[in-house]
């Protein structure tokens, strides 16, 4: 397989008053933006392959056109239109740009497919819950295309961030700004990996999704999903929760909590 890189930059010194957590800009751009705009483009991928199958709760999003999306988001957009409201996605894009000092538009919605698996895997890591998310671009490129402009970012705010590799995927390690909290410094995991954007909070979990897409059972080989999950082009989204899975979750917080 040929390697999928993001780009290096040099170390710098740390911010600890960053404004934004781009990471979190990136993947709560694959809900808002997506609505208003990716629906009409289409894309390919499913990133519920993206996710393991062993998850405590799980939502996978789908924002891709349809007859039936395209007039629920027509109905919309004239019920905003009646109270004044006339663009909404380009008023939202155009603060976030703003704020990001970016073309939002061009440079994250743009690439994005308007497809999103989010998830809580059913093991937690130490006491901290492991989460993932897999954010659909429109193909390789444009996945790396959106690392490149978080490294971009993160770089320009001076975000000390690391490059680090995993098999045939590098991905940043990107720690949360600030004093570290009694579970030790909070990590974010973000890399392309094929045609999506993956995130983790955990350098497992974050190494899990690759082995996923490598071969491992993903989201899509649970019968529960699977049946859950209704074909169509009128569904926008699943959510999932497995009850083994979820007792899996808790049972280190109720035996902590048995024990205090």
């Amino acid at each position: 397989m040929e390697e999928q890189t993001v780009p290096a930059y040099p170390k710098g010194r740390t911010s600890k008053t960053v404004p934004v957590i781009v990471v979190l800009i990136l993947i709560a751009a694959a809900a808002l933006g997506a609505y208003f705009l990716i629906a009409r483009a289409g894309g390919a991928g499913d990133p519920a392959s993206f996710i393991p199958q062993e998850v405590a709760i799980a939502v996978t999003l789908d924002f891709r056109g349809s007859a039936e999306k395209n007039a629920a988001m027509d109905f919309i957009h004239g019920v905003l239109k009646d109270a004044g409201v006339k663009e909404t996605e380009k008023d939202l894009f155009n603060e976030l740009g703003k704020q990001l000092k970016m073309d939002f538009e061009k440079d994250v919605v743009g690439h994005l497919s308007g497809t999103a698996a989010l998830a809580i895997l059913n093991e937690p890591s130490g006491m901290l819950p492991q989460i993932v998310a897999a954010i659909g671009a429109r193909s390789d490129g444009d996945a790396s295309a959106l690392i490149k402009t978080l490294g971009d970012k993160l770089n320009a705010n001076k975000v000390g961030f690391e490059l680090k590799k995993y098999d045939d995927f590098s991905y940043y390690a990107i720690p949360i700004p600030g004093p570290a909290t009694p579970l030790g410094q909070i990590v974010n995991y973000v890399g392309a990996v094929k045609n999506c954007v993956v995130y983790a909070d955990t350098e497992a979990a974050y190494k899990k999704m690759v082995d996923t897409v490598k071969g491992k059972p993903s989201l899509l080989a649970d019968k529960n999903y699977a049946k859950l999950r209704k074909p169509g082009t009128a569904v926008y989204a699943t959510a999932y929760y497995s009850g083994e899975g979820f007792y899996k979750f808790v049972s280190p917080y109720l035996a902590l909590a048995a024990a205090a």
